[in-house]
């Protein structure tokens, strides 16, 4: 059973004493920074699920690249994807097909790292440096790039809208 103190007083008469609206002030107060942590604490956690599910697109799609997992490409780029690597413009279908097309003649490492993710609503946006190489016979093209890509939430999957690749200074 909770205790209260004004059960017994007159009604009106509860918040008449200066002190005791003070008091319920306070608890009000009180009770709005602890709703309000609250929310920043759920907003928070969201915010990081919402990160690491980008994170987790973005790592998928570079192990996708180099094993030339065409099917798991097609499912992680929207419908309009475009990407310009180079001067060079993408879409789905072109991007998929210069993949394949590279691997047949070779084989592709890549180490992403220096990933920086942002996150508002259902966009995302991400830079990274990747750094490998690509092996063909007996040639060894190194390789060291600046990428930035940008997803968009629909639903409950994140997916690649865009991205850019671009020659990172050594």
């Amino acid at each position: 059973m909770i205790c209260d103190p004004l059960a017994s007083r007159p009604r009106g008469a509860e918040l008449r004493h200066p002190l005791l609206r003070r008091a319920a002030r306070t608890a009000a107060v009180a009770a709005l920074i602890g709703l309000t942590g609250c929310l920043n604490a759920f907003l928070a956690a969201r915010k990081e699920r919402e990160v690491a599910a980008v994170d987790a697109v973005i790592r998928d799609f570079n192990a996708a690249l180099t094993r030339g997992d065409t099917l798991a490409l097609r499912s992680l780029l929207r419908q309009d994807f475009r990407m310009i690597e180079d001067s060079v413009e993408y879409d789905v279908e072109s991007a998929v097909t210069a993949v394949a097309g590279v691997l047949t003649a070779g084989s592709v490492a890549r180490d992403l790292t220096d990933l920086r993710i942002e996150q508002r609503g259902s966009f995302a946006w991400a830079t990274y440096r990747v750094k490998g190489q690509y092996v063909t016979g007996r040639d060894t093209l190194r390789f060291s790039r600046l990428e930035a890509t940008v997803l968009q939430k629909i639903e409950k999957d994140w997916v690649i809208a865009f991205m850019t690749s671009a020659p990172a200074a050594p």
